[in-house]
């Protein structure tokens, strides 16, 4: 965990935004509660124009993060903001760096200082994950290079279920995931604590990887999904596969309303016990199950609940734990089922399925 807490290991964006549109509705008279994440979250959470957003992480360096986005964001032009971040080509990323750097807050300062091969590099594909993603597009570059391309520009869902049956999903494919998906190896190479420590046991990983590709190859284009583009590539290949927040259409938008975020780095549970008189309309809370308990999920969801507002809406995604929601909290909310299951299809980060509900 203390590795874990020391670096950034997500600096891209792994979730699919239009889902929490759909579920949470924003309008702006909404409070949000928004899991940091890469920073991506708060950011196209803010193209709604929400009253106010509290992007909240553990993990102090995912905040650095999002604090640079925003300067960036506050102080770049757009394609000056998409070289800095390592989209575009830029020799210049440090000189950008100092002048943003006037702006931050000291103890963001003090970790960008020591980051500057990060910085040079472009923010957007150094992420402990990301890093991950770069070297997996490498192995299958190599290895099918022409079927990848071939899948990424089927016309239709039709074409696309067909390159993946007939070409894609053979003995190589399989391999490869049973390589990269025994319990040990997440722990070793990412030493982030969702992704191990409550996960079912020996070939759980694997066949979830598995059929979760398999579903999403009938539901959605991946050539237009930001987050299979990363996996397959290793990097947006175009503007059109770029994330929410980073499309040129709302670079003003996100850019006019940022002082509605708010920073707070704390444990989710800690943040909701010391903050009495903070009541929110939404909660986006990405997949913080992951990293708890049964007993601490319980306990999560009482606070959360607590928290909001009657009728708040409360979005959370689980990917590989898996848990219903309390019996004490089922009978406290009314759960979108039709929803959850339309999302859980719909939803181009492929591997997310969703608890969403209103609070009573």
């Amino acid at each position: 965990m203390k590795s874990f807490l020391k670096t950034i290991n997500y600096s891209s964006c792994n979730e699919d935004s239009c889902s929490e549109y759909q579920a949470l509705q924003i309008n702006q008279n909404d409070s949000v509660l928004c899991i940091t994440g890469s920073g991506s979250r708060p950011l196209e959470i803010l193209i709604k124009k929400p009253a106010s957003i509290v992007a909240i992480d553990f993990n102090p360096c995912q905040n650095f993060l999002l604090e640079l986005k925003m300067k960036a964001f506050q102080l770049l032009e757009y394609e000056k903001l998409l070289q800095f971040f390592g989209i575009h080509q830029s020799d210049n990323r440090i000189n950008v760096y100092l002048k943003l750097r006037k702006s931050l807050t000291n103890e963001t300062k003090n970790y960008w200082d020591k980051q500057k091969s990060v910085i040079k590099k472009g923010l957007i594909y150094q992420g402990r994950w990301e890093k991950y993603f770069h070297t997996m597009a490498l192995i299958i570059g190599i290895e099918r290079p022409n079927i990848r391309h071939r899948l990424f520009n089927a016309k239709n869902l039709h074409d696309q279920k067909k390159i993946w049956t007939q070409e894609w999903d053979t003995a190589f494919w399989k391999i490869f995931l049973r390589i990269i998906s025994p319990r040990i190896i997440w722990r070793t190479l990412f030493k982030d604590p969702g992704f191990f420590q409550y996960v079912p046991g020996k070939s759980y990983i694997y066949n979830y990887i598995y059929d979760s590709f398999d579903s999403a190859k009938d539901q959605f284009l991946f050539k237009n999904s930001p987050f299979a583009t990363l996996l397959f590539y290793g990097k947006y290949t175009s503007e059109n596969v770029l994330p929410i927040y980073l499309k040129q259409k709302n670079f003003e938008t996100i850019r006019n309303h940022l002082n509605r975020i708010q920073i707070v780095t704390a444990s989710l549970s800690s943040y909701l016990k010391n903050n009495k008189n903070q009541i929110f309309t939404k909660f986006s809370l990405s997949d913080f199950n992951s990293y708890l308990s049964d007993t601490q999920y319980l306990n999560n969801w009482q606070l959360i609940l607590k928290k909001a507002m009657k009728n708040g809406i409360i979005c959370e995604r689980q990917w590989l734990v898996k848990r219903n929601l309390p019996k004490s909290i089922q009978k406290q909310v009314i759960s979108f089922s039709d929803i959850e299951n339309a999302l859980t299809l719909s939803d181009d980060s492929i591997f997310y399925t969703f608890h969403i509900v209103k609070k009573i």
